[in-house]
């Protein structure tokens, strides 16, 4: 055999070593051999992770690292081998299986142990020495299918991993267990300013104020939670064009309409819920949200910037409600259906008149003193979709619940 030096074109090396190494167990990355525990990060650290024995972890995310060792190469060589001792190579390592078993973390009392499962979690296709565990397959009973389960907070990990030789097989040499327990919490970022809060919206079920009434009500607003934030604040504007107002941080026009506490524990997956005070005042508003830190030695407060406008019109008055308990006045005949309900009372602006239809399709007006009518138009044994609603002023209401059945044969 020649061997090549620099420049010349590698083709192939046919050198072949006696005895070569079986796979061993892989072992977790640690500063030094005896796992002692100063931590050396990994190639990648998780979002907002903490160093580990074989890594570090986030709440969502456990990045992992480990040596892969070869095993110890014959004492005899054939000429042109490289020696005796045991080498970190991955030459042999088709892959990994990792077996990860969990167990949620009680907020007090003992941390529970889990053990990894005998099947594996995941397979790594390709030989490593790191990797990022966001999630992992829990095996089913059968016929049932495997589920996937994301890495979640608050929760204890056992992981093990074991080499695959070059043709996938298990090596049955697994690594010593490591117990990895995700935070419960975004950890407190210290001196660092507080991030703007995001996706602000309306919390989905609510109702918007109503102006025109006598109790016009709070907007209900959701945001993501600010990691460091004391509470929150909610302003609104009336301006859609403000310029610069002499109190650092706010706009022409902003006006303090709510705040709320900060949670004791902030979860990245649920949203904070700030309730305002009343709206009374119609037309175009713009809502708006920041993140109040604690006070500092001397008593100071900072605060995040705002997160993006909330936008939205409040009409000066509103339309009719939908009109309730829509039924029938008796039995229908083969050509009408008699129906009845219950007035809308007092609105703002009252109520004009009623309008009853047939699958959205108008059929019948009747005065706001009615609260009956026969709805004409039919064939026997027809289907019939009657709806009412009311109008006034302002235009018509919203449809009542949908009253449906058949005409007389």
């Amino acid at each position: 055999m020649t061997r090549a030096t620099i420049g010349d074109r590698v083709l192939k090396d046919d050198t072949v070593v006696a005895d070569a190494p079986d796979l061993t167990a892989p072992t977790w990355y640690t500063a030094t051999d005896d796992g002692s525990p100063s931590i050396v990060p990994p190639h990648r650290r998780t979002l907002r992770g903490e160093p580990i024995a074989g890594g570090s972890v986030g709440y969502n995310e456990i990045a992992l690292a480990w040596r892969q060792l070869a095993g110890g190469i014959s004492k005899a060589p054939v000429p042109g081998g490289m020696g005796s001792a045991p080498v970190e190579s991955l030459a042999r390592i088709g892959g990994y299986n990792v077996y990860i078993g969990a167990l949620p973390v009680p907020a007090s009392g003992a941390v529970p142990v889990p053990v990894p499962p005998t099947v594996p979690s995941l397979v790594l296709t390709h030989p490593t020495e790191s990797t990022v565990i966001s999630g992992f397959w829990i095996p089913g009973t059968p016929p049932a299918l495997p589920t996937w389960q994301r890495i979640m907070p608050s929760t204890m990990y056992a992981i093990v991993i074991e080499p695959l030789a070059l043709d996938m097989t298990p090596s049955g040499k697994k690594s010593a267990t490591l117990y990895v327990e995700t935070g419960s919490v975004l950890p407190q970022i210290t001196n660092a300013p507080l991030a703007a809060p995001t996706s602000l919206s309306f919390q989905r079920g609510t109702v918007a104020p109503n102006p025109a009434s006598g109790a016009p009500g709070p907007f209900f607003l959701e945001f993501a939670a600010v990691s460091g934030a004391a509470s929150y604040e909610v302003y609104a504007t009336r301006n859609p064009r403000p310029g610069m107002a002499p109190t650092p941080g706010l706009m022409e026009g902003d006006v303090l309409v709510g705040s709320g506490p900060a949670p004791a524990m902030v979860d990245s997956q649920r949203p904070v819920h700030v309730t305002t005070g009343p709206i009374s005042t119609p037309g175009y508003i713009a809502l708006k949200v920041r993140a109040v830190a604690p006070p500092d030695a001397l008593g100071g407060v900072a605060h995040s910037p705002f997160s993006g406008p909330l936008t939205t019109v409040l009409l000066a008055t509103s339309r009719p409600a939908p009109p309730a308990n829509l039924r029938l006045n008796g039995p229908a005949t083969a050509t009408s259906v008699p129906v009845q309900w219950d007035a809308l009372g007092t609105a703002t602006p009252p109520v004009a008149e009623y309008r009853l239809y047939e699958s959205a399709v108008h059929r019948l007006t009747v005065p706001a003193s009615a609260t009956s009518a026969t709805v004409p138009g039919y064939a026997a044994n027809d289907l019939y979709n009657i709806t009412i609603r009311g109008v006034s002023t302002e235009g018509i209401g919203a449809p009542s619940v949908v009253l449906t059945g058949r005409t007389a044969p």
